[in-house]
């Protein structure tokens, strides 16, 4: 009886069952919607994944830029004084001296004859600005000696100590322009000096004169300017800021006298080198070549940041006339 109660029960549930083809079919229709879906999910994490690492260089390189090259080559720049001597004493000159300090419109030119027909040296100096005299120095001489149209005053000083004189002249030649001669001479007796100094004086003619450099850097700071060139130093400074003055500036020495230095043990050009930083100048010396030195930015923001190997890049840029 039990039995013939479930049959019925069965019998009566018949047709709500789902209709086995259709079942199947949607089985199998569901198989390949999933499969799309994976394989849909899986693309959209690829795409994701290469975004993500095309994106990540960017990123970097906005965060940490690469550092802008501190050294350039250095600008070639003449170094002129504005008149040149059209005479000069009949003596074999046994060196030559060149310095000017740009920022103060300065240039001056010296050469050295060695006692040849009396005359120890003579120099040639000129300015924009008036020139400044030591004190105590020798009274000038009255009156006033007429040079180039302009009248000079002249100082004339014997030292019997020394068995010799000097003679200076000078005056405003025009506008922002002083000029000086001076002649050291052997002897006491007056007028020495003084002869040669007017006559190299009224020699001096309105052409330029460029001056040799005979110590130059090749590379220098990124926006430094030239301010002093010389027969034994070089110096170049930041435009911005105080800096138009050798202590702030990035400076080449003539290092032929240098025996010995401290510091790190570095190699420039195949010599070896010392270099020494501390936290307002770094120093390096190569003995019997080039000093090099530099303040650094804690002196002044404006001053360049120079790591170690830029130091010494600036060192092997130097050239020197006499050679290394």
């Amino acid at each position: 009886m039990i039995d013939d109660e479930l049959r019925q029960m069965f019998t009566e549930r018949e047709p709500f069952a789902p209709d086995p083809d259709r079942t199947t079919g949607r089985i199998l229709r569901g198989i390949p919607v999933r499969r799309q879906r994976t394989r849909r999910r899986q693309a959209a994490a690829v795409v994701a994944a290469l975004a993500a690492v095309l994106t990540v260089p960017v990123l970097l390189d906005e965060e940490d830029p690469p550092r802008q090259e501190a050294l350039v080559a250095a600008s070639d720049t003449a170094v002129t004084l504005p008149v040149t001597p059209k005479w000069l004493p009949e003596a074999a000159v046994t060196r030559t001296f060149a310095d000017a300090v740009l920022s103060e419109g300065m240039r001056a030119i010296s050469y050295e004859f060695g006692g040849a027909n009396g005359i120890l040296a003579v120099q040639v100096h000129t300015s924009t600005k008036p020139p400044t005299r030591e004190s105590p120095g020798p009274a000038a001489t009255e009156p006033r000696v007429p040079v180039r149209g302009q009248l000079a005053t002249e100082f004339e000083s014997i030292d019997r100590s020394h068995d010799d004189q000097s003679c200076t002249l000078a005056w405003q030649d025009r506008a922002q322009l002083w000029l000086t001669v001076f002649v050291r001479a052997e002897g006491v007796t007056p007028g020495a000096a003084c002869a040669p100094a007017r006559q190299v004086a009224q020699g001096l003619v309105d052409r330029p004169l460029e001056l040799d450099r005979p110590i130059r850097f090749g590379l220098v700071p990124r926006d430094y300017v030239l301010v002093q060139a010389g027969t034994n130093v070089e110096a170049w400074c930041p435009r911005a800021g105080d800096n138009q003055h050798p202590p702030r500036c990035v400076q080449a020495r003539d290092a032929a006298h240098t025996l010995a230095a401290n510091g790190r043990r570095v190699m420039v050009r195949g010599q070896i080198g010392w270099l020494n930083r501390t936290a307002t100048e770094v120093q390096l010396v190569v003995p019997g070549y080039v000093e090099v030195r530099t303040p650094t930015p804690a002196v002044d923001p404006a001053i360049a940041a120079l790591t170690d190997d830029d130091v010494i890049r600036l060192a092997e840029s130097v050239s020197l006339a006499r050679g290394w």
